[in-house]
C-alpha cells in the first residue's frame, strides 16, 4: 500500500526554451507534485519527521525552477523528478508541468511523467504524456444552417502519447519527440479549413491528424463547444484512439505533415522572386531545388508586381512556399542563399534585378535579430508582393511581433493609399506567355479529334481537317487550342483504349507545332489518361485539362509534378457512361464541388504539383442537372470567394451546345445552341470567369470582347 502527498498547482517561474534563436525565455511555469510515500508512522506519532515535510518539496521546486536553464518542458521536468528524488526518498513520484504561456492559442502546454526508484533516470519512458490544454479554434462546424455560415469557438484538448523512434540515452536526444506548438499549430489550421457537422468526426479527424502524420503512439482529444447549449456550458465529445483505429478513422481532412522517421520539427515561410531570364521557371526550380532538404507542404499563386524601391527595372514575379526542415534557421538561410547562385543569381545593387531571390520569412514562432538574419523579415508588412503569396497559404498565420494575421496586414497595407498605384496581378505561365487572371476572359477552343463526340464528333478526326480547324482558331485569336481524342459525352462508352487516343491526339499536337502559325499558339490536352498526359505535353501541349480531377488516373499528379505545366482540375462523378446518374447532392453542388476539388488541389500539392499551375473547372454537364448547371453559373464567384477552400483560383467553364441550354430553349440540335451559349458565357464574364472553353469560336469572340468591356475593371 502507498500514500500519497500532493503539491497542486505551484505557480513557479523558469527558463524553458527560447525567445529567440538562442536567447533564453523566462517564463511563468505551473507545477503538480505527486509523492508515493508511507506515511503510517507519522500517523502514529504526529511527527513532521515521520514524514516528507512538503514545504521543504516546494522549497526545492522553486529553487531547481529558479536556478536551472532548460531546453524543453521535458528536459524541465525529468530534471526536476531527479532532482527531488536525489533529495527526499519516494517510492514512485509524478510530476505534471504546466507552461500557460507557451502557445498563443492554447491555456497551457502540459508535460507530465512518473518515475519510480528504479527508473528515475530514464529520459522517456512510453507512459510520459503531454497536452495541448485548450486549443481555441473557430471554425464552421453544425447542421443548422446558421451554423453553416457563422464560425463557432471550439475548445480542443489533446493528450497524447509519444512514439519515438531512435532510443533515448542523452537529453539532446529529447529533441526526437514531437514539439507540442508544431503540433498545435497544425490542428489549428486543420480545424480551421474543416467544415464538418459533428464534433464526433471532428475529434475523429484530430485523432487522425496525430496518429498518421506526427508518429502518436495514443491520443485522447476532447472537443468542446461552448455555445451549443443555452443553459449548459458546453456540450462535449472525448475519444482515445491508437494506431489500430486509423482504418476506422475519417481521413477526409489529413494534415499536410507525413511523418516517416522522425517527427517533424519546424515549418518555415520562404518568399520566392525574380525579374531577370526565365523567371517562372527560375522559380520552379527554386521550389524544386527547396525539396532536396526541405518537404514542401505548400505553394501560393504566382503574383506579377511592380518594382519597390529601385523603379527602374523589369517587373518582378513573386510567390510564396511553406515548408518542413530539420535546418536552423541559419543552415537554411546558407542553403537558400547556394540555390540562389545554382540558379544564376549575381551580386547586384541592392534591391535591384535579380534571377531569383529567397528570403526566409518566418521559422516556426521564432524572433531572431542578428547581423545576418532578421525573422520574421522586417519588411513583410510594407511588401505587398510578399503578403499576396503569403495569403494564399498562410493568411490566418500570426505574425509574432505584430500580432496580426497576414490577412489583416494585407488588407491595411491595401487601404494605404501609397499602393493605389501599385499593380500586382496574379498570373499563370504558359508556352511563351504570362496570362494575368481578372483582366481578361481567355477564348479556349475546342477541338475534338474523335468520331463520336456529342456536338462535332466526326468533323475533325483526321490529321488535315483537324489541322485546318486549328489553322482557323489561330487566325481567329483563340488564346488556346484544347485537343481531345476520346469523348466525354453523357452515356458514352470509355471503350477507346489508350493506343488508339494517342494515335488520335500526338500527331496533331506536333502537326501543329510544324506550322508557322502553330509556334507559339498554347495547347490544351484533354485526357484523364497520364501516359497520354505525358506523351502530350513531351509533343508540345502546355496544359493538361483532366475531367476526372487527377482521379482517373493514379499517375496522373505525378506526371502533372514531373512535367510542371498548367493543369485542370474538373468536378466530376462516376464516369461518363454514369454520371448522369449520380446528381443527387446532399450539402449542394457548389458545397461539393469546393470540397471536391479542394481535397484534390491539397492531394497534387503533396505530389508536387504547384498551385500557381492550377485551374478550376466545375464540370457544367458532368453529373449535373439543367438546374444545377445554371446554379453553379450563377454561384462561381461564391466558388472561389475569400471565405471559400478554393479562394481566388483561376476558373475554366464549358458551356458549349451543353443539353442544359437545349432543354431550357428545346433545341435538341447541338449546333443550334450558340446564342444560349453565347448568354451562358456572358453570365460567366459577369462572374469573373477565367478561361471559357467553347465550339463557336468566332462568334463567342466577339461576345468575350463586349463582355470583358463591361464587366472587366481593367
Amino acid at each position: 500500500m502507498s500514500d500519497i502527498i500532493k503539491i497542486k498547482q505551484l505557480n513557479v517561474k523558469s527558463t524553458i526554451g527560447t525567445e529567440t534563436w538562442g536567447k533564453p525565455k523566462l517564463q511563468p511555469v505551473i507545477v503538480d507534485v505527486v509523492v508515493y510515500t508511507d506515511v503510517m508512522k507519522c500517523g502514529e506519532t504526529d511527527n513532521l519527521e515521520d514524514t516528507i515535510d512538503y514545504s521543504e518539496i516546494v522549497k526545492a521546486v522553486i529553487k531547481f525552477s529558479e536556478e536551472g536553464s532548460f531546453n524543453s518542458i521535458h528536459e524541465y521536468s525529468i530534471k526536476l523528478v531527479q532532482a527531488i528524488t536525489s533529495e527526499f526518498t519516494v517510492e514512485k513520484i509524478n510530476v505534471k508541468v504546466a507552461l500557460p504561456r507557451a502557445h498563443l492559442h492554447s491555456n497551457a502546454l502540459v508535460c507530465s511523467i512518473t518515475r519510480t526508484k528504479d527508473n528515475v533516470n530514464e529520459l522517456f519512458t512510453k507512459d510520459d504524456t503531454y497536452t495541448i490544454d485548450k486549443l481555441n479554434v473557430n471554425t464552421v462546424i453544425g447542421f443548422n444552417d446558421c451554423e453553416k455560415v457563422v464560425k463557432q469557438a471550439l475548445d480542443i484538448t489533446i493528450s497524447y502519447y509519444p512514439k519515438v523512434d531512435s532510443e533515448i540515452k542523452a537529453i539532446e536526444d529529447l529533441s526526437n519527440i514531437i514539439n507540442c506548438k508544431i503540433l498545435a499549430d497544425e490542428v489549428n489550421d486543420l480545424v480551421e479549413r474543416t467544415r464538418f457537422i459533428t464534433i464526433e468526426a471532428l475529434a475523429s479527424s484530430i485523432a487522425n491528424c496525430c496518429l498518421t502524420s506526427f508518429g502518436v503512439e495514443k491520443v485522447n482529444v476532447r472537443v468542446e463547444k461552448p455555445n451549443a447549449i443555452t443553459f449548459a456550458s458546453a456540450s462535449a465529445v472525448e475519444i482515445e484512439r491508437d494506431i489500430s483505429s486509423i482504418p476506422k478513422l475519417n481521413k477526409k481532412y489529413q494534415s499536410h505533415f507525413q511523418s516517416e522517421k522522425r517527427a517533424p520539427t519546424h515549418v518555415a515561410y520562404i518568399a520566392l522572386g525574380g525579374n531577370i531570364g526565365e523567371v517562372a521557371k527560375n522559380i520552379s526550380k527554386a521550389v524544386k531545388l527547396l525539396g532536396e532538404k526541405c518537404k514542401v507542404l505548400q505553394t501560393s499563386y504566382l503574383y506579377e508586381t511592380s518594382p519597390m524601391y529601385v523603379v527602374d527595372q523589369p517587373n518582378f514575379l513573386n510567390a510564396a512556399c511553406k515548408v518542413l526542415t530539420d535546418l536552423d534557421p541559419f543552415e537554411l538561410l546558407a542553403f537558400l542563399k547556394k540555390i540562389e547562385k545554382d540558379i544564376g543569381r549575381v551580386p547586384s545593387i541592392r534591391n535591384g534585378p535579380r534571377a531569383v531571390d529567397l528570403d526566409i520569412l518566418f521559422y516556426d514562432k521564432l524572433i531572431l535579430k542578428t547581423e545576418n538574419l532578421i525573422i520574421p523579415h522586417p519588411r513583410i508588412s510594407e511588401r505587398r508582393f510578399v503578403l499576396e503569396p503569403l495569403n494564399d497559404i498562410a493568411k490566418n498565420l500570426i505574425h509574432p511581433t505584430k500580432q496580426q494575421t497576414i490577412n489583416s496586414l494585407l488588407k491595411v497595407l491595401k487601404h494605404n493609399p501609397s499602393e493605389a498605384y501599385n499593380k500586382v496581378r496574379r498570373v499563370m505561365p504558359i508556352r511563351k506567355q504570362l496570362w494575368r487572371w481578372n483582366e481578361k476572359t481567355y477564348l479556349m477552343g475546342i477541338l475534338n479529334a474523335t468520331p463520336d463526340s456529342f456536338s462535332d464528333g466526326g468533323k475533325y478526326n483526321t490529321l488535315e481537317t483537324g489541322l485546318a480547324h486549328a489553322k482557323e482558331m489561330v487566325e481567329n485569336q483563340v488564346d488556346i487550342i484544347d485537343i481531345g481524342g476520346m469523348s466525354t459525352r453523357p452515356f458514352s462508352d470509355d471503350g477507346v483504349t489508350e493506343e488508339e487516343e494517342l494515335r488520335r491526339v500526338i500527331p496533331l499536337i506536333k502537326a501543329i507545332r510544324a506550322e508557322p502559325w502553330g509556334k507559339d499558339i498554347p495547347i490544351s490536352v484533354d485526357t484523364f489518361r497520364a501516359e497520354v498526359a505525358l506523351q502530350s505535353v513531351e509533343a508540345g501541349a502546355d496544359l493538361i485539362n483532366d475531367v476526372t480531377g487527377g482521379e482517373g488516373d493514379p499517375r496522373m499528379f505525378e506526371v502533372m509534378a514531373q512535367t510542371d505545366v498548367p493543369v485542370c482540375l474538373m468536378h466530376m462523378r462516376g464516369t461518363p457512361k454514369t454520371m448522369q446518374l449520380e446528381c443527387e447532392y446532399e450539402k449542394g453542388v457548389l458545397h461539393e464541388i469546393e470540397h471536391v476539388i479542394a481535397d484534390r488541389v491539397e492531394k497534387a500539392e503533396l505530389l508536387g504539383v504547384r498551385l500557381w499551375n492550377v485551374i478550376l473547372d466545375p464540370g457544367i454537364g458532368f453529373s449535373k442537372n439543367v438546374e444545377q448547371n445554371f446554379e453553379i453559373v450563377r454561384g462561381m464567384e461564391t466558388l472561389v470567394n475569400e471565405n471559400s477552400r478554393l479562394a481566388n483560383m483561376p476558373t475554366l467553364v464549358g458551356p458549349s451546345r451543353k443539353s442544359f441550354i437545349g432543354k431550357t430553349l428545346n433545341k435538341p440540335v447541338p449546333s443550334e445552341r450558340v446564342w444560349g451559349t453565347a448568354a451562358v458565357c456572358t453570365a460567366l464574364i459577369a462572374v469573373n470567369t477565367s478561361i471559357i472553353r467553347v465550339h463557336d469560336f468566332k462568334e463567342m469572340k466577339d461576345i468575350i470582347t463586349i463582355s470583358d468591356k463591361i464587366y472587366r475593371k481593367n
